[in-house]
């Protein structure tokens, strides 16, 4: 998979080329645009960065080619192509759609502003995989041709049994793809399994069938898919689904996301802590491990918003919070419960290399300097730490508190483990 972010755009017009490599670059961090007048120059430029370019973005006719030639190029070096035109009639679409190019658009503003959105989109996909499930071993590649097209990370299943099982392993995908007619456990079967545990909306799926029979997709969709094709799709129908689903999915990541994410620091909130503290509280300390709760709290947070404002003070808040992800583990809970209060739940670390960590957390952060405008900013934490027996998660907050409050009167700066009275 593709770590750069890399465009070659190939048109004939000057203007159009460098309008639509500096808007693109204006607008998407990181990306890197090289452009030609020619297939040849294309053809250079593919041969000495092989495996750099994400996606080729040509007009149909070069100068030093024939229509379509760059295009045909891009294919050869299995790279995506996105094709740019100035008109569309049946000729030329077909053109077009004979080089399995994953969109095409006309040279003008909207077709600009079409090619940002679908640059986007594959920068994007790169991080969503995507479970395809078909005996045919032939049609599984091809799906995955066209979803590799798109820059998704593809696995593959070839029955219901191992859809099943790659599910329970895998939490991070994306979307699935499923024939209904599979050998063993049906596409029925998998979809009912799948929706106990994920709503439509946290996992799309798409039934595929190749029988005509107008009773497959609406016993499909009643099983709880979010949309059906019938395997005789063209490449734009599956193009367009595919992308409906994936606009679906993050349009409600982002609704999740503002509800459960502070919108300053990025950092889950109380709304998504608590409920997610309860449950993790509520399994077995066997598959937990020890269960750690760190309270923590910014010292003279007050003076810092009074002395440089609350633009200042907003800083601080960033920076400390990316402190603590810095230093947390991977399964760890972490919250901003408000203000200059952030919290922790760990999960299987003993009391003592909590504390050892807690410290050196602590010294990281009374190290760090706070850029601001004529002078560098330090402030510290002070943290209350507490380990679980049985306790709820309203009575780890209390010992925790309580530790805090010692660690403020005993002069900041300081981490206290809660020592029962």
């Amino acid at each position: 998979m593709l770590t750069k972010h890399r465009l070659l755009i190939a048109d004939n017009s000057i203007f159009f080329r460098d309008a639509l490599a500096q808007t693109l670059m204006s607008q998407i961090q990181g990306l890197q645009v090289d452009s030609v007048k020619n297939c040849a120059g294309g053809e250079q430029l593919l041969a000495q960065n092989r495996g750099e370019y994400m996606a080729v973005i040509s007009g149909l006719v070069l100068e030093d080619a024939k229509a379509g030639a760059m295009l045909d190029l891009a294919a050869k070096y299995k790279i995506p192509a996105i094709a740019l035109t100035s008109s569309l009639d049946r000729e030329t679409r077909q053109l077009v759609m004979d080089r399995d190019v994953i969109d095409y658009f006309f040279k003008d503003q909207d077709g600009l502003e079409g090619i940002i959105s679908l640059t986007k989109r594959l920068i994007s996909n790169r991080k969503h995989k995507v479970l395809v499930v078909d005996d045919a071993p032939t049609y599984c590649a091809y799906l995955s041709a066209l979803l590799e097209r798109q820059q998704y990370q593809v696995i593959v299943a070839h029955t219901g049994e191992q859809a099943v099982d790659i599910l329970a392993r895998c939490s991070d995908i994306s979307m699935v793809m499923m024939d209904y007619q599979l050998p063993g456990m049906s596409g029925y079967d998998v979809i009912r399994i799948i929706r106990k545990q994920y709503s439509s909306t946290e996992l799309p799926i798409i039934g595929i069938s190749g029988q005509t029979d107008q009773q497959i997709p609406a016993q499909i969709l009643k099983c709880g898919a979010n949309d059906f094709m019938y395997k005789g799709f063209t490449v734009e129908e599956f193009y367009s689904r595919i992308n409906n689903m994936m606009d679906l999915l993050l349009s409600v990541r982002e609704l999740k996301d503002a509800a459960y994410k502070d919108f300053l620091t990025g950092m889950p909130n109380r709304q998504y802590f608590y409920p997610a503290a309860d449950a993790l509280i509520a399994q077995p300390s066997s598959e937990t491990g020890d269960l750690g709760f760190v309270m923590m709290d910014i010292d003279f947070f007050k003076q810092v918003n009074d002395r440089y404002g609350h633009s200042i003070g907003d800083e601080v808040l960033k920076v400390i919070a990316n402190c603590i992800r810095a230093e947390s583990q991977s399964n760890t809970l972490m919250a901003r419960l408000g203000g200059e209060e952030f919290c922790l739940l760990t999960q299987g670390v003993s009391d003592s290399d909590l504390l050892t960590r807690m410290d050196k957390l602590r010294d990281l952060i009374s190290d760090t300097e706070i850029a601001i405008p004529g002078e560098s900013l330090k402030v510290t934490l002070s943290m209350g730490i507490c380990m679980r027996k049985d306790e709820t998660l309203e009575d780890l907050m209390e010992q925790a508190d309580q530790a805090l409050y010692m660690a403020k009167e005993n002069g900041r700066n300081k981490v206290v483990v809660y020592q029962p009275q």
